[in-house]
């Protein structure tokens, strides 16, 4: 199997803990998707606790974009 075959057909997992992240989540989401725009991937956003409205932009984002 050639090296791009083998990219093409795996999946990227990016894993990203998040605590009062609100400002920085839409940030980060868009700059993950232009960057791996090429590849299959996937971003798990790990809410560890948060006060503020990550929650919520992260439940968003999911709604808008097919690959997070």
């Amino acid at each position: 199997m050639l090296k791009n075959e083998l990219i093409n057909n795996s999946i990227i997992s990016v894993v990203l803990p998040a605590f009062n992240e609100e400002g920085n989540i839409v940030v980060i989401a868009n700059k993950l998707a232009e960057v791996l725009n090429e590849y299959n991937y996937e971003v798990l956003f790990v809410d560890d606790g948060s006060t503020d409205k990550t929650v919520e932009i992260i439940k968003d984002i999911s709604t808008k974009k097919q690959k997070y």
